[in-house]
């Protein structure tokens, strides 16, 4: 699922749509926690959002559609030719329809964390082994979740997601919740077509930290190549995205390891004022950098670890893709070639480079 921290995304009338539907969701669902009704209800929404989704072909020969729409519609069917035709990704049926949704978000994703360590509080998935957060088509849902969790002691964070992907396992349609400007549709596009062409088991970090580098690098090759667009505009605006996450990196590493010195330290009884000391500090750092804006969100563990990943291998990704001089596509071929073996050596690499 992908985001960032934003970041980040999931006809069952006709014969064995349904079955599909819930079978690709073992996916994206855990497998505690009433998995038989969570599967049954998420199922339904899931196959629900399909059933709305229109052809975007159809769409864009209907006289009524208003130039917006159609703007965004036509980019991103040139978004996904180029992927798959430049950057050789296997995109499928994905985004080949379209969806309006009566809001600005698709999912809410829930993440937790023990209060005494920074460590992810994993939901089980039968497909992806553990994954850090558990998805929901209804924000009730979603609540209900969060109270449960923290009821249990749990420090909890939950956030709206604008898009997801079923990684392959159905045909995902464009959003209308993606549509908010240029420069993130064709950075959320090759972001979420990335996890439809490879997710390793168990490996969550690495899985949103390449997508999140594919989205950035193809983005910015995707726009110097279309004379049509504004490029300068879209490539500053996507410049601008990608200096943010690098300096959220570089801020949340520094956090996350001032955490686990503060936690090792002192005992149960003192937990309450160490994690206020942690925090309270936290908020402080970020008033010396430019990330200020940040600095009144409700911070707990779970919203570190939520920032962390998402963002914090992407600096060591982009590194090893510098020394190895790996384009976008080279670069996907050979992960998609040696599988989650190589995710030490990227990460070794970095370190020694």
């Amino acid at each position: 699922m992908p985001n960032k921290m934003s970041n980040e995304r999931p006809r069952i009338l006709r014969s064995g749509c349904l079955r599909l539907g819930i079978f690709a969701l073992l996916g994206l669902t855990a497998c505690d926690d009433n998995l038989v009704a969570y599967l049954t209800k998420q199922g339904f929404r899931q196959g629900s959002l399909l059933l709305s989704a229109r052809p975007i072909e159809d769409i864009l020969k209907d006289p009524a559609i208003d130039a917006r729409t159609e703007k965004f519609l036509r980019l991103a069917q040139d978004v996904v030719k180029y992927a798959h035709v430049e950057v050789g990704m296997s995109v499928g049926r994905s985004y080949q329809s379209y969806a309006r949704l009566d809001r600005p978000w698709v999912t809410q994703i829930v993440m937790a964390a023990p209060r005494d360590k920074l460590e992810s509080y994993l939901f089980r998935y039968p497909i992806f082994g553990g994954l850090p957060y558990k998805g929901f088509f209804d924000e009730s849902d979603a609540i209900g979740l969060e109270k449960r969790l923290e009821a249990e002691g749990l420090d909890v964070y939950r956030r709206e997601v604008e898009a997801f992907s079923t990684t392959g396992w159905l045909p995902d349609p464009l959003l209308s919740s993606m549509l908010s400007e240029e420069a993130r549709l064709i950075e959320l596009l090759f972001h979420e077509l990335t996890h439809s062409n490879f997710y390793f088991q168990g490996e969550a970090d690495f899985n949103e930290a390449f997508a999140s580098w594919m989205g950035h690098r193809v983005a910015l090759e995707y726009i110097a190549k279309k004379p049509s667009l504004d490029g300068d505009k879209l490539r500053a605006r996507i410049q601008k995205i990608h200096a943010f996450q690098v300096r959220l990196a570089g801020v949340v590493k520094e956090i996350t390891a001032r955490g686990r010195e503060i936690y090792a330290q002192g005992t149960p009884a003192d937990l309450d004022s160490r994690r206020k000391s942690y925090f309270d500090w936290i908020q402080q750092r970020l008033r010396e950098t430019d990330l200020r804006n940040l600095e009144s969100r409700p911070w707990n563990n779970a919203l570190i670890l939520s920032l962390s990943t998402y963002y914090e291998l992407v600096p060591a990704i982009e590194a090893y893709a510098e020394r190895e001089k790996l384009s976008p596509r080279d670069y996907l071929a050979r992960v998609k070639a040696r599988g989650p073996g190589i995710i030490p050596e990227i990460l070794k690499a970095a370190r020694s480079g």
